[in-house]
């Protein structure tokens, strides 16, 4: 067995000294552990009071900033009030010294106003009296009337005088010297203004469009010219009093750029019915056993060709007053414009065989006989006739050409020659036609053309007993 240890009593003295060291050493740090949250604390404390200062002195500094700002921020507002306010000060002024200026012109001119007024009464009370002495019969101041005068010198000086008086009343105004133009038309003394016929003979003499005739008002008044032609407006309502819509057709076209305007009456049998009835209501026309005998006259004139009807029957038959227009167009004279402007003229000429004339309290139908009238050149268009220099020139027979009554004997007086009838036409175009095929023989647009005349030109003819009625 072992024997147990002691220890001895150095030893122990040892452990307790060390462990009273330990002991103090802990008190001594427990101590200053508590010292140091003692001092951590009352740095705290001066840390939270030196913030507290700090901010503080912050909101303090930061209200007198924000003090400082407002005042700025008023100051500059008084400034900005101060300038508006000068501004306003100057615009103010200057209207006012503006005012005060018109205020200033008005007057001169009211107290001009009133100078004038005076004037014009004493020129008014001038004027009456003027009149006056004018309506009693005085004699005016000029011992010779101005159409007497013979000087020319002494004509210059009276017009001088009457400009210096019309000066006098009217000044620089052209409203009067206008005005004073048309009194003087209504009176008789000038015309300056065309009336509305005259206007209309004239739009339509001119060949004028509307817009043609509104342009050309227009440049009169832009040039200060007097514009003496009526309005466009008065044109037309006068145009439909004269050619009334239902009794006239106007048509357009346009033929190698040109423009060509056709005219022609409705209904021919209603108008030759209607004059013919006036004329027997008046005693200008008897309606006996003889037909109605109507002869069909065109000719060009200017630059339009005019279809027309005369009545054969009343005792002045060449008069315009029984010519009755059937239609017009401004193109070449031809019976292939004829047809092609005034074709429904054609058919009803060719339709009319009788008229419904009212005798007495009856309607009787009589016979119409129509003639072909005009120069010779319409006569041998309207037949198919080639005219003068045509072999066979003459349009009753087939005498030749150059062929005259003399010593030769080539023609006797009193001889009757072969007499064209619709046969003998018919058989002379085609020999025409025949000589032409053969001598276009070989083209075929020409044969198509010969063809074409040939259609026109036999199916066309009428007999001799209805001259009127030829192909036109």
């Amino acid at each position: 067995m072992s024997t147990p240890l002691r220890m001895t009593t150095p030893l122990g003295v040892s452990l307790s000294s060390d462990l009273k060291r330990a002991l103090q050493d802990n008190e001594k740090l427990t101590r200053d552990v508590s010292d140091a949250k003692l001092l951590k604390e009352d740095a705290e404390i001066k840390l939270k009071k030196i913030r507290n200062k700090l901010n503080g002195e912050h909101s303090e500094k930061l209200g007198k900033l924000n003090d400082k700002y407002k005042a700025v921020q008023e100051e500059l507002k008084t400034m900005k009030q101060s300038s508006q306010l000068k501004r306003e000060k100057g615009v103010l002024e200057t209207e006012n010294r503006r005012l005060e200026t018109a205020k200033s012109e008005l007057d001169r001119q009211l107290l001009g106003k009133n100078d004038e007024l005076r004037m014009a009464d004493v020129e008014k009370v001038e004027d009456v009296k003027m009149i006056r002495d004018l309506k009693a019969g005085k004699r005016p101041p000029f011992k010779t009337e101005f159409k007497n005068l013979i000087s020319r010198s002494e004509k210059f000086r009276r017009i001088e005088i009457a400009r210096a008086e019309l000066q006098r009343c009217g000044g620089e105004a052209s409203e009067f010297y206008c005005l004073l133009l048309g009194r003087l038309s209504k009176l008789g003394l000038l015309k300056w203004k065309m009336s509305k016929r005259e206007g209309l003979y004239l739009y339509h003499a001119s060949n004028l469009t509307r817009r043609r005739f509104t342009k050309l008002k227009q440049m009169l008044r832009g040039s200060g010219c007097i514009d003496p032609l009526p309005s466009i407006h008065e044109i037309k309502k006068l145009e439909k009093v004269v050619g009334s819509s239902d009794q006239l057709k106007v048509t357009e076209h346009t033929v190698d750029g040109k423009s060509v305007v056709a005219v022609h009456l409705l209904d021919v049998v209603k108008m030759l019915t209607e004059r013919i009835n006036e004329l027997v209501a008046n005693g200008k026309m008897v309606v006996g056993d003889d037909p109605i005998w109507l002869t069909i006259l065109g000719d060009k004139g200017s630059e339009e060709f005019k279809l027309c009807l005369s009545i054969g029957n009343v005792s002045q038959p060449n008069s315009c007053f029984h010519l009755i227009p059937l239609g017009i167009f401004n193109d070449d004279e031809s019976s292939e414009n004829i047809r092609k402007y005034l074709g429904p003229i054609v058919e009803q000429l060719n339709r009319l065989l009788f008229l419904k004339i009212k005798v007495g309290d009856k309607d009787i139908d009589v016979p119409v006989e129509q003639y072909l009238g005009g120069d010779m050149k319409f006569q041998c268009d309207a037949i198919g006739h080639e005219g003068g220099n045509s072999t066979y020139q003459c349009m009753q027979c087939f005498s030749l050409r150059g062929q005259s009554i003399s010593r030769s004997m080539q023609l006797k007086r009193g001889d009757i020659k072969k007499t064209r009838i619709s046969k003998a036409v018919v058989n002379d175009r085609a020999e025409k036609l025949e000589e032409l095929e053969e001598f276009l023989s070989g083209t075929k647009c020409a044969l198509q053309i010969v063809q074409n005349f040939k259609n026109r030109q036999v199916n066309g003819y009428k007999s001799p007993s209805e001259p009127c009625r030829a192909a036109m």
